[in-house]
């Protein structure tokens, strides 16, 4: 359990704008300080955050749970401050998951999020069916059933977890940005990796190769017969090609996004972060102005699994 802490210890600023830039600093930094100086415990200070995306909640949600496992005690200062970032922790149910308690007292869900959740890996499937894929159905006015290509997608990443991390827990937080037309969906283990998983199987590559091959259609690092290596590949087949949406993985050392390519393919990039994300998340962005798309879908059934 997070304490409330006040007194002086070795600590770890977050960010004002917390997202994908920025959560490499502060991961980095959290990491050095604990290894470099070897502390058994190390504080986040929530005095400068401002603005936190998907990405960085369950970015710093396993980061407190990557600490929790190998020992170190994990501390929270200022996050009583009235800021636009810890209301919006508060609300999306943060600090009541390691607090055990909300921090301000009219702190409520916001109808655009799905709350922080940690779930174990061999049981997503109440959160995804009954949580994610409802919330998503009311927030862009489509049926579940409409929808079933886009959870059969997400699936993957969670099976990732399941078959690949190496730990039996993860966690999720998802957000729609009405304006942008943006569904931002963050899964994230901090288990071995994805680049640690492919190398038991092709050991000359670095990370950032390991992501582009665990990509592959058919490449699996598992001999299980329902887990053959068509997940990640029909995840960001489908979302880039048929939504236009974007997916981004990082593990390790290495960095992947598939974006949308003019031709209407995909434009896959991967690269050395220099930086260690230890674990993988997957960030996954829906264009929800072209979700009609999936009433061709239902009907052509372009996956078979």
């Amino acid at each position: 359990m997070i304490r409330d802490v006040w007194k002086r210890q070795q600590s770890v600023t977050l960010p004002s704008n917390f997202n994908l830039g920025t959560m490499r600093r502060f991961i980095g930094e959290a990491m050095d300080a604990q290894a470099e100086q070897n502390v058994r415990s190390i504080a986040f200070d929530f005095s400068k955050l401002t603005f936190i995306e998907p990405v960085g909640v369950v970015a710093l949600s396993n980061t407190i749970e990557h600490f929790s496992r190998k020992g170190v005690k994990v501390y929270f200062n200022n996050h009583g401050q009235r800021t636009n970032g810890n209301k919006y922790l508060d609300d999306a149910g943060f600090f009541k998951r390691y607090l055990k308690k909300q921090v301000f007292e009219e702190s409520r869900p916001r109808s655009s999020t799905v709350p922080l959740v940690l779930f174990k890996a061999n049981a997503y499937i109440p959160y995804l069916f009954r949580e994610l894929m409802p919330w998503i159905s009311n927030e862009v006015k489509m049926s579940t059933d409409t929808l079933e290509t886009i959870r059969t997608c997400l699936e993957e990443v969670f099976h990732n977890i399941e078959y690949h991390s190496g730990v039996d827990t993860g966690c999720a937080f998802a957000q729609f940005f009405p304006k942008e037309e943006r569904i931002r969906i963050a899964v994230s283990d901090f288990g071995v990796g994805i680049p640690t998983q492919v190398r038991t199987k092709v050991p000359v590559l670095n990370d950032q190769d390991c992501l582009r091959k665990a990509i592959e259609e058919g490449f699996t690092t598992k001999s299980n017969v329902n887990n053959r290596g068509a997940g990640l590949n029909n995840l960001i087949r489908y979302v880039t090609m048929r939504n236009s949406g974007t997916v981004l993985i990082h593990s390790g050392k290495g960095n992947l996004s598939a974006t949308p390519s003019a031709t209407g393919g995909t434009s896959v990039t991967s690269r050395d972060e220099g930086w260690v994300y230890p674990g993988t998340l997957v960030h996954v962005v829906l264009r929800t102005d072209t979700l009609d798309r999936l009433e061709d879908d239902i009907e052509k059934e372009v996956f078979q699994w």
